[in-house]
């Protein structure tokens, strides 16, 4: 019986850091931006945490007037590689909370599949 409470103890210490976890994702989140470039580095875009772009940068020793086609292309470069970060960030976040949640499920699974019936 021993046995049983240490692992409900556990369980719940567990499931307790989850939500912890969660909560601390939350907040980072909330506050993580991200940078992309492109045109070899002719431009740099800047994403708030909800994709939003808070700034672009184009560096003018880079620039060719006559190539605003070419400044297009690589505008549209650093924004994306900017999202691609942004996703990035934001799936290893997640992927440690959800690591421990299947954690949780699995320790429920094992204790269910080993109590007599």
């Amino acid at each position: 019986m021993q046995g049983n409470v240490d692992d409900f103890n556990a369980l719940t210490q567990r499931t307790r850091q989850v939500a912890d976890d969660l909560a601390a994702l939350g907040r980072s989140l909330s506050g993580a931006g991200a940078l992309g470039i492109g045109g070899a580095g002719l431009v740099r875009a800047h994403l708030a945490a909800n994709g939003r772009v808070t700034d672009v940068d184009i560096d003018a020793t880079q620039f060719d007037p006559g190539d605003l086609h070419g400044l297009g292309e690589a505008i549209a470069e650093a924004v994306n590689a900017a999202l691609d970060a942004l996703t990035a960030q934001r799936a290893e976040q997640i992927s440690h909370v959800t690591g421990g949640m299947a954690e949780i499920l699995d320790t429920i699974r094992a204790a269910r599949a080993t109590r007599p019936e």
